[in-house]
């Protein structure tokens, strides 16, 4: 008889759950994680606040994909201490967008609060700062300290750059042998370009990922285009959060720590997805279609007297479609036969369909279209998305309170527990938990 997932969950003992007390004495660093001083959680124990809650996580990253791993990890419950350079620290700190008066709110110092932009805001709540030269002894051995009591230790430093300071993951694991250490690099820890810089942009083109966006070179402004939302940072972060919980979970069950390798290059690579697999089982490259789909047709954005709306129809929506426009006549037609035949022939396909839409307003043809279950989605501006009925529903933006007492609204986790909430803390000032945290973990 099969186990069930409840059976083989029962026996795991939530990492969170150990005794906090136990878990950062030294006769915990060597203690063998399976002795029979650790129980599996019983249906009577207490349920944790947070999922995280008793999980230590030293992060020395900076800009996008490090810090969105580690807000994350916050977000559900575990300390996060930043550590940073003493010289302004995240330089993030001064990347725009900035915050504006009307932005602020309460009476607190609001755009005063130095070091504060939405950017750097946008990916680090939930976090303290401890600003450190680790270039000095004094540097290196705060940093030392701070491990004996951590569980997971996350940079995205150069290929080799800790191993300078006696900070690398050989090093540090003689100290605490079951770290969890995870490196962020563009182009991993290995390979001809493994010392090589890179942002975002870079990775997009490099993976290919550009040549899939844009018009078709036949196209008047055909050429690859980027996506002004850096997902591969943000993808590279949410991989590192999944690996680093996934990491905790085998350190609960065998008491080993390891070593996580995570190259941007290689994130970017993986989410070219079924377009990526589609080459290697072909041989082809997907080429540039705009906004028209390759799996599905209609499929884009279609004009309307007020904006676009954009709809995408699988076989059995097509020829709902048709009746809803009052278009019988596109049912028999045999360019439009099926799903390879409109594909075939989308380009003549859609402007027929604009030539229909256009005759809309927007929210005329979002409710004939969406009322029918064909998905549809209007075309938003940011300021429009957060605007959505069923974006303010689902309460997507909250108050996020800054250290001078003021507050700013932020984008919320979109992770939703039933039994352990995210909680979203103020971002951190540059060093401010120094003396707080320099003092307890010296």
């Amino acid at each position: 008889m099969h186990e069930s997932i409840y059976d083989a969950a029962s026996r795991i003992t939530p990492v969170c759950a150990l005794d906090w007390t136990m878990r950062r004495s030294p006769e915990w660093l060597q203690s063998d994680r399976k002795s029979s001083s650790i129980q599996p959680q019983t249906k009577n124990q207490k349920s944790m606040k947070n999922i995280l809650e008793n999980v230590r996580v030293l992060d020395l990253t900076r800009v996008l994909a490090g810090p969105w791993c580690t807000q994350m990890l916050g977000d559900m419950g575990a300390e996060i201490i930043k550590i940073e350079s003493t010289d302004g620290g995240d330089e993030s700190r001064k990347f725009p967008p900035y915050f504006t008066d009307s932005a602020i709110h309460d009476e607190g110092e609001g755009i005063n609060d130095p070091g504060l932009t939405a950017f750097f805001v946008s990916c680090n709540r939930s976090k303290k700062s401890v600003a450190l030269d680790l270039s000095t002894a004094e540097g290196q051995e705060a940093v030392k300290n701070f491990v004996l009591t951590s569980d997971v230790f996350v940079e995205n430093f150069k290929v080799g750059n800790l191993a300078r300071f006696g900070l690398d993951y050989e090093s540090l694991i003689k100290i605490n042998p079951q770290l969890i250490y995870c490196s962020i690099t563009g182009f991993g820890q290995s390979g001809p370009m493994a010392a090589y810089p890179g942002y975002d942009i870079l990775f997009q083109g490099m993976s290919g990922a550009m040549s899939t966006c844009g018009l078709p070179d036949a196209v008047p402004g055909g050429a690859p285009m980027r996506t002004l939302l850096p997902y591969t940072d943000l993808l590279t972060g949410m991989y590192a959060c999944s690996g680093i919980l996934a990491a905790l979970i085998h350190r609960n069950n065998s008491g080993e720590g390891q070593y996580i390798d995570l190259a941007l290059l290689d994130v970017s690579l993986a989410a070219t997805a079924y377009i990526g697999s589609g080459y290697l089982a072909t041989g082809i490259s997907q080429g540039r279609v705009g906004n028209s789909g390759v799996a599905a047709a209609p499929s884009g954005v279609y004009p309307c007297a007020d904006g676009s709306v954009i709809i995408q129809c699988n076989h059995r929506h097509w020829f709902m479609f048709c009746d809803l426009l009052k278009r019988e006549d596109w049912k028999s037609d045999p360019r439009f036969s099926s799903i390879a035949n409109r594909l075939a022939n989308g380009p003549i396909l859609d402007a027929m369909i604009k030539e229909v839409t256009v005759q809309y307003k927007k929210a005329q043809l979002m409710e004939l279209v969406g009322s029918a279950g064909i998905p549809c989605a209007p075309v938003n501006t940011i300021e429009q998305a957060f605007a959505e009925p069923q974006v303010i529903h689902r309460e997507m933006t909250c108050t996020l309170p800054l250290p001078s007492g003021g507050s700013v609204q932020v984008v919320r986790n979109p992770l939703r527990f039933s039994k352990t909430p995210t909680v979203m803390g103020p971002p951190p000032r540059h060093g401010a938990n120094n003396d707080e945290l320099l003092a307890r973990d010296s």
